[in-house]
Protein backbone atom coordinates (compact mmCIF):
# COMPACT_ATOMS: atom_id res chain seq x y z
CA UNK A 1 0.00 0.00 0.00
CA UNK A 2 1.57 3.38 -0.96
CA UNK A 3 2.14 6.16 1.54
CA UNK A 4 -0.51 8.43 -0.21
CA UNK A 5 -3.27 5.77 0.19
CA UNK A 6 -2.07 4.86 3.20
CA UNK A 7 -5.14 6.13 6.64
CA UNK A 8 -3.98 5.76 9.88
CA UNK A 9 -4.27 7.80 13.00
CA UNK A 10 -1.22 10.43 12.90
CA UNK A 11 -3.12 13.28 15.17
CA UNK A 12 -1.99 12.14 18.94
CA UNK A 13 1.26 11.66 17.22
CA UNK A 14 1.77 15.06 15.59
CA UNK A 15 0.10 16.25 18.94
CA UNK A 16 2.65 14.50 20.77
CA UNK A 17 5.32 16.04 18.96
CA UNK A 18 4.09 19.57 18.78
CA UNK A 19 3.92 20.23 22.64
CA UNK A 20 6.92 17.70 24.21
CA UNK A 21 9.24 18.02 20.72
CA UNK A 22 10.35 15.61 18.25
CA UNK A 23 13.47 14.97 15.92
CA UNK A 24 12.33 15.32 12.29
CA UNK A 25 14.54 13.87 9.09
CA UNK A 26 12.47 14.82 6.59
CA UNK A 27 12.02 12.06 3.98
CA UNK A 28 12.07 14.01 0.79
CA UNK A 29 15.03 15.82 1.55
CA UNK A 30 16.17 19.15 3.28
CA UNK A 31 15.51 22.25 1.25
CA UNK A 32 18.92 22.84 0.12
CA UNK A 33 18.48 19.34 -2.01
CA UNK A 34 14.91 20.39 -3.42
CA UNK A 35 16.41 24.60 -4.25
CA UNK A 36 19.14 25.41 -6.97
CA UNK A 37 18.95 28.66 -5.46
CA UNK A 38 18.36 29.18 -1.19
CA UNK A 39 15.41 31.33 -0.84
CA UNK A 40 16.08 34.56 0.32
CA UNK A 41 14.20 37.43 1.52
CA UNK A 42 15.87 41.51 1.67
CA UNK A 43 14.18 43.18 4.68
CA UNK A 44 15.13 46.73 6.29
CA UNK A 45 18.45 46.39 4.31
CA UNK A 46 19.36 42.75 5.81
CA UNK A 47 19.50 40.04 3.57
CA UNK A 48 17.69 36.78 5.04
CA UNK A 49 18.45 33.19 3.89
CA UNK A 50 15.98 30.03 4.53
CA UNK A 51 17.54 27.32 7.17
CA UNK A 52 18.63 24.83 6.22
CA UNK A 53 17.07 21.51 7.54
CA UNK A 54 13.85 22.53 8.03
CA UNK A 55 10.63 20.40 7.89
CA UNK A 56 7.10 21.61 7.62
CA UNK A 57 4.57 19.64 8.13
CA UNK A 58 0.53 21.35 8.36
CA UNK A 59 -1.85 19.50 10.50
CA UNK A 60 -5.59 19.79 9.05
CA UNK A 61 -8.98 19.31 11.33
CA UNK A 62 -11.23 18.63 8.37
CA UNK A 63 -15.36 19.26 8.54
CA UNK A 64 -16.19 16.78 6.12
CA UNK A 65 -20.45 17.86 7.11
CA UNK A 66 -19.09 21.58 5.84
CA UNK A 67 -20.29 22.89 2.63
CA UNK A 68 -18.99 25.42 0.36
CA UNK A 69 -20.09 29.17 1.64
CA UNK A 70 -20.05 30.58 -1.74
CA UNK A 71 -23.82 29.32 -3.02
CA UNK A 72 -23.09 30.64 -6.36
CA UNK A 73 -19.93 29.55 -6.83
CA UNK A 74 -19.72 27.06 -10.47
CA UNK A 75 -16.03 26.02 -10.22
CA UNK A 76 -15.80 23.70 -7.35
CA UNK A 77 -15.47 20.58 -8.17
CA UNK A 78 -16.52 18.15 -5.11
CA UNK A 79 -17.26 19.49 -1.54
CA UNK A 80 -13.89 17.58 0.17
CA UNK A 81 -15.21 19.27 3.32
CA UNK A 82 -13.70 22.68 4.85
CA UNK A 83 -9.94 22.80 7.09
CA UNK A 84 -11.49 23.79 10.27
CA UNK A 85 -8.21 23.76 11.95
CA UNK A 86 -5.07 24.46 10.46
CA UNK A 87 -1.55 24.26 12.27
CA UNK A 88 1.66 24.54 10.75
CA UNK A 89 4.88 22.56 12.46
CA UNK A 90 7.99 24.52 11.31
CA UNK A 91 10.88 21.80 12.46
CA UNK A 92 14.72 23.02 12.52
CA UNK A 93 16.69 20.10 13.12
CA UNK A 94 19.68 22.51 13.19
CA UNK A 95 18.12 24.35 16.62
CA UNK A 96 16.54 21.60 17.79
CA UNK A 97 13.14 23.19 17.77
CA UNK A 98 9.16 23.16 16.98
CA UNK A 99 8.11 26.45 16.11
CA UNK A 100 3.94 25.74 15.78
CA UNK A 101 1.76 28.35 13.53
CA UNK A 102 -1.64 28.79 14.05
CA UNK A 103 -3.85 29.38 10.10
CA UNK A 104 -7.33 31.34 11.14
CA UNK A 105 -9.29 29.25 8.93
CA UNK A 106 -11.03 32.36 8.05
CA UNK A 107 -7.87 33.95 6.60
CA UNK A 108 -8.55 35.44 3.59
CA UNK A 109 -5.92 33.78 0.71
CA UNK A 110 -5.28 32.73 -2.83
CA UNK A 111 -7.19 29.27 -3.31
CA UNK A 112 -7.03 26.98 -6.71
CA UNK A 113 -10.12 26.03 -7.64
CA UNK A 114 -10.95 23.13 -9.83
CA UNK A 115 -14.20 23.08 -12.46
CA UNK A 116 -16.78 20.66 -13.28
CA UNK A 117 -13.96 18.38 -14.86
CA UNK A 118 -11.71 18.48 -11.95
CA UNK A 119 -9.17 20.92 -13.73
CA UNK A 120 -7.45 23.87 -12.40
CA UNK A 121 -9.31 26.48 -13.44
CA UNK A 122 -7.43 29.21 -11.73
CA UNK A 123 -6.84 30.66 -8.04
CA UNK A 124 -9.84 33.01 -6.32
CA UNK A 125 -9.58 35.11 -2.89
CA UNK A 126 -11.44 33.67 -0.40
CA UNK A 127 -11.65 32.09 2.91
CA UNK A 128 -8.55 29.60 3.20
CA UNK A 129 -10.82 26.78 4.62
CA UNK A 130 -12.53 26.25 1.76
CA UNK A 131 -9.41 25.45 0.02
CA UNK A 132 -10.00 21.69 0.99
CA UNK A 133 -13.73 21.57 -0.42
CA UNK A 134 -11.87 21.63 -4.03
CA UNK A 135 -10.82 18.34 -3.99
CA UNK A 136 -11.89 14.32 -3.23
CA UNK A 137 -12.08 15.40 0.57
CA UNK A 138 -8.23 13.06 1.06
CA UNK A 139 -5.33 13.34 -0.43
CA UNK A 140 -6.25 16.02 -3.41
CA UNK A 141 -8.07 18.19 -0.72
CA UNK A 142 -4.79 18.30 1.40
CA UNK A 143 -2.27 19.05 -1.55
CA UNK A 144 -4.64 22.00 -2.44
CA UNK A 145 -4.80 23.71 0.97
CA UNK A 146 -1.38 22.85 1.46
CA UNK A 147 -0.67 25.28 -1.87
CA UNK A 148 -3.28 27.69 -0.40
CA UNK A 149 -1.12 27.73 2.66
CA UNK A 150 2.54 27.98 1.04
CA UNK A 151 1.32 31.10 -0.87
CA UNK A 152 0.05 32.49 2.18
CA UNK A 153 3.10 32.36 3.62
CA UNK A 154 4.94 33.52 0.98
CA UNK A 155 5.96 30.63 -0.65
CA UNK A 156 7.24 28.14 2.19
CA UNK A 157 7.40 24.92 1.12
CA UNK A 158 5.42 22.42 2.36
CA UNK A 159 6.61 18.99 3.38
CA UNK A 160 3.72 16.97 4.24
CA UNK A 161 -0.02 16.87 5.56
CA UNK A 162 -2.17 15.19 8.29
CA UNK A 163 -5.87 15.68 8.37
CA UNK A 164 -8.30 14.40 10.73
CA UNK A 165 -11.93 13.96 10.41
CA UNK A 166 -13.34 16.39 12.97
CA UNK A 167 -16.08 13.59 13.66
CA UNK A 168 -12.83 11.34 15.29
CA UNK A 169 -12.40 13.46 17.71
CA UNK A 170 -15.10 12.13 20.05
CA UNK A 171 -13.65 8.48 19.42
CA UNK A 172 -9.99 9.93 20.25
CA UNK A 173 -11.14 11.56 23.70
CA UNK A 174 -12.69 8.08 24.48
CA UNK A 175 -9.99 6.17 23.87
CA UNK A 176 -7.93 8.19 26.00
CA UNK A 177 -10.81 7.77 28.74
CA UNK A 178 -11.89 11.51 28.29
CA UNK A 179 -10.16 14.50 28.47
CA UNK A 180 -10.31 16.87 31.34
CA UNK A 181 -10.96 21.02 30.74
CA UNK A 182 -12.42 24.21 32.54
CA UNK A 183 -15.32 25.85 30.44
CA UNK A 184 -14.92 29.24 30.11
CA UNK A 185 -17.46 29.37 27.72
CA UNK A 186 -21.03 28.37 27.91
CA UNK A 187 -21.96 25.36 25.89
CA UNK A 188 -25.39 24.50 27.61
CA UNK A 189 -27.12 24.53 24.43
CA UNK A 190 -25.21 21.62 23.20
CA UNK A 191 -25.03 19.64 26.07
CA UNK A 192 -26.97 20.67 29.85
CA UNK A 193 -24.01 19.54 31.55
CA UNK A 194 -21.43 22.46 29.55
CA UNK A 195 -21.84 24.64 31.75
CA UNK A 196 -19.73 27.93 31.90
CA UNK A 197 -17.27 27.91 34.96
CA UNK A 198 -17.26 23.82 34.92
CA UNK A 199 -14.36 21.59 35.09
CA UNK A 200 -15.55 18.71 33.64
CA UNK A 201 -14.22 15.40 32.01
CA UNK A 202 -15.63 15.49 28.27
CA UNK A 203 -17.20 12.08 27.07
CA UNK A 204 -18.02 11.18 23.57
CA UNK A 205 -20.04 14.32 21.26
CA UNK A 206 -18.91 16.47 24.67
CA UNK A 207 -15.38 16.84 23.05
CA UNK A 208 -16.88 17.32 19.35
CA UNK A 209 -18.78 20.39 20.97
CA UNK A 210 -16.38 21.92 22.93
CA UNK A 211 -13.56 21.62 19.90
CA UNK A 212 -16.42 22.56 17.13
CA UNK A 213 -19.20 24.42 19.12
CA UNK A 214 -19.55 28.18 17.26
CA UNK A 215 -22.50 29.19 16.93
CA UNK A 216 -24.72 29.95 19.53
CA UNK A 217 -21.32 29.71 21.71
CA UNK A 218 -19.75 33.37 23.26
CA UNK A 219 -19.63 35.52 20.39
CA UNK A 220 -20.09 32.47 17.88
CA UNK A 221 -16.88 33.60 16.22
CA UNK A 222 -13.76 30.79 15.24
CA UNK A 223 -11.54 33.08 17.68
CA UNK A 224 -13.28 32.25 20.66
CA UNK A 225 -13.30 28.33 19.31
CA UNK A 226 -9.77 28.29 18.33
CA UNK A 227 -8.92 29.33 22.12
CA UNK A 228 -11.13 25.83 23.01
CA UNK A 229 -9.45 23.77 20.32
CA UNK A 230 -5.69 24.93 22.10
CA UNK A 231 -7.35 23.88 25.56
CA UNK A 232 -7.93 21.09 24.17
CA UNK A 233 -5.14 19.92 22.38
CA UNK A 234 -3.01 20.79 25.54
CA UNK A 235 -5.26 18.82 27.62
CA UNK A 236 -5.18 16.14 25.89
CA UNK A 237 -1.32 15.87 25.49
CA UNK A 238 -0.48 15.26 29.32
CA UNK A 239 -2.77 12.62 28.90
CA UNK A 240 -1.72 11.14 26.52
CA UNK A 241 2.21 11.79 27.73
CA UNK A 242 0.65 9.93 30.76
CA UNK A 243 -0.79 7.33 29.18
CA UNK A 244 2.34 6.50 27.19
CA UNK A 245 4.78 6.56 30.25
CA UNK A 246 2.68 3.46 31.81
CA UNK A 247 2.50 1.80 28.16
CA UNK A 248 4.77 2.48 24.99
CA UNK A 249 3.01 0.46 23.08
CA UNK A 250 -0.08 2.36 24.16
CA UNK A 251 0.76 4.00 20.27
CA UNK A 252 -0.07 1.15 18.30
CA UNK A 253 -3.67 1.01 20.39
CA UNK A 254 -4.66 4.26 18.81
CA UNK A 255 -3.05 3.38 15.52
CA UNK A 256 -5.33 0.25 15.04
CA UNK A 257 -8.25 2.49 16.61
CA UNK A 258 -8.43 5.73 14.65
CA UNK A 259 -7.22 4.59 10.79
CA UNK A 260 -10.25 5.30 9.65
CA UNK A 261 -10.56 8.96 10.60
CA UNK A 262 -7.29 10.10 9.26
CA UNK A 263 -4.99 11.04 6.07
CA UNK A 264 -1.39 11.86 5.26
CA UNK A 265 1.31 11.18 2.92
CA UNK A 266 3.83 10.41 5.84
CA UNK A 267 4.52 7.02 6.51
CA UNK A 268 3.78 5.40 9.98
CA UNK A 269 7.84 4.47 10.40
CA UNK A 270 8.39 7.88 10.15
CA UNK A 271 5.49 9.00 12.37
CA UNK A 272 6.51 6.54 14.98
CA UNK A 273 10.32 7.99 14.97
CA UNK A 274 9.15 11.33 15.52
CA UNK A 275 7.35 10.50 18.50
CA UNK A 276 10.33 8.18 19.66
CA UNK A 277 12.32 11.11 19.32
CA UNK A 278 10.16 13.20 21.38
CA UNK A 279 11.85 14.70 24.26
CA UNK A 280 15.08 16.50 22.19
CA UNK A 281 13.31 19.31 20.91
CA UNK A 282 12.03 22.28 21.92
CA UNK A 283 8.75 23.54 21.12
CA UNK A 284 8.55 27.22 21.38
CA UNK A 285 5.08 29.40 21.33
CA UNK A 286 2.02 28.87 19.37
CA UNK A 287 2.50 32.47 17.49
CA UNK A 288 0.00 33.54 14.75
CA UNK A 289 -0.90 36.65 12.27
CA UNK A 290 -1.82 39.88 13.11
CA UNK A 291 -4.93 41.35 11.34
CA UNK A 292 -8.53 42.56 10.55
CA UNK A 293 -11.91 40.39 11.27
CA UNK A 294 -14.69 41.66 8.77
CA UNK A 295 -18.13 40.38 7.94
CA UNK A 296 -18.70 40.10 4.41
CA UNK A 297 -21.69 41.49 2.37
CA UNK A 298 -22.72 37.85 2.13
CA UNK A 299 -22.18 37.67 6.00
CA UNK A 300 -19.12 35.98 5.91
CA UNK A 301 -16.55 35.74 8.64
CA UNK A 302 -13.31 36.95 6.72
CA UNK A 303 -9.99 37.63 8.61
CA UNK A 304 -7.06 39.67 6.59
CA UNK A 305 -3.94 38.79 7.67
CA UNK A 306 -1.52 41.87 7.91
CA UNK A 307 1.31 42.19 5.53
CA UNK A 308 4.41 43.05 7.97
CA UNK A 309 2.99 40.09 10.50
CA UNK A 310 3.07 37.55 8.04
CA UNK A 311 6.11 38.71 6.63
CA UNK A 312 7.94 38.44 10.53
CA UNK A 313 6.20 34.86 11.69
CA UNK A 314 7.56 33.71 8.10
CA UNK A 315 11.17 35.12 8.82
CA UNK A 316 11.01 33.95 12.61
CA UNK A 317 9.82 30.91 11.75
CA UNK A 318 12.43 29.78 8.63
CA UNK A 319 14.93 32.63 8.10
CA UNK A 320 18.37 33.06 9.53
CA UNK A 321 20.09 36.72 8.90
CA UNK A 322 23.22 35.93 6.74
CA UNK A 323 26.31 36.45 8.04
Amino acid sequence: MSKKHFFFPILFCILWCVWTGASAETVRGDLEARFSTIPRIEQDGTTYRFRSRMTTILLLGIDQQGTMEEPGLLLRHRNGGQADFLLLLAIDDNAKTIAPIYINRDTMAQVTVLNVLGQVAGTREMQLCLSHGFGDGKEQSCELTMDAVSHLLLNTAIDHYAALEMSGISVLNDLLGGVTVTLEDDLTNLDPALKKGETVTLKGAQAEYFVRGRYGVADGSNLNRSGRQRTYISALEKLLREKISVSPNYIGTLFDQMESFLVTDMSRGYLINLANKADRYTTLPITQFTGEHKISQEGYNEFYPDAQSVLNVVLEAFYSPEE
